[in-house]
């Protein structure tokens, strides 16, 4: 079993990191290397933030809702119907609503920067790549998959002086092309690809599915005991590998 932690929140340098070397417990952590330093932020954050204003600020959901066209009892539900490819718009609306994320993320970090990245290597725990900015990969085409999983690796081995090249998927691995994930691990592209489709039986070497436990509401004990009664119960019906993707 392994630990692993997606998007190098700052958490896991201040609160994650030092609970696990205490207990000598090994980890990996994967990162959006545009996040790093909090050079940027991720839409569903942005979202957040602008949720978290319009409902401290009455005038500010009003001055929200009619950017946006919709009842102010709407507003909230508009903006979480905002996907990455309209990121733009969130920007647009974060300006109306008078919000400087940036500023934000100067007096409260949420990424952790370069220096702890080096940190949590130094002190003998793995890093990945997590792609530049946590795109949602079921719509890129192949090509730009490959870029980006290349990219974010590469990045991330010249920043940190790292040999290992990890990635894990964003959101999920559904939708990715079975040819693509054989042409990464091939072609020497990553020697390890992680997905969230929790406990399955597979025999292609480097492709791995983790269980996302927080998806769970219970102590992890329970969560895995959980995830492998799942488990048996999808065996019954032939529903718990990965066979497809045998090389």
């Amino acid at each position: 079993m392994v630990l692993s932690f997606d998007d190098g929140l700052v958490e896991c340098h201040d609160f994650v990191e030092p609970l696990l070397r205490k207990k000598g417990v090994p980890a990996a952590f994967f990162l959006n290397n545009h996040f790093i330093d909090n050079r940027g932020l991720f839409y569903r954050y942005k979202a957040s933030l602008l949720i978290h204003r319009m409902k401290s600020d009455p005038k500010v959901q009003e001055t929200v809702a009619t950017y946006l066209d919709v009842p102010g009892k709407r507003a909230v539900e508009s903006i979480l119907l905002i996907g990455q490819e309209q990121v733009s718009l969130l920007d647009a609306l974060l300006q109306e609503a008078e919000m400087d994320v940036s500023d934000y993320q100067k007096s409260r970090p949420i990424y952790m920067s370069s220096k702890q990245v080096m940190e949590l290597v130094d002190w003998g725990f793995e890093i990945g790549g997590h792609s530049p900015d946590h795109a949602d990969f079921s719509r890129l085409d192949p090509v730009e998959i490959r870029r980006q999983v290349s990219s974010s690796i590469a990045d991330l081995q010249a920043r940190f002086q790292i040999s290992t090249r990890y990635f894990t998927f964003p959101f999920t691995t559904a939708g990715i092309p079975e040819d693509v994930i054989h042409g990464l691990l091939d072609e020497g592209v990553a020697d390890v690809l992680m997905g969230t489709a929790g406990l399955k039986r597979f025999d292609r070497h480097g492709y791995i599915q983790r269980i996302p436990m927080e998806d769970f509401n219970s102590a992890a004990r329970d969560a895995l005991k959980t995830e492998y009664l799942y488990y048996l119960l999808k065996g019954i019906a032939g529903q718990n590998n990965m066979a497809k993707f045998s090389r």
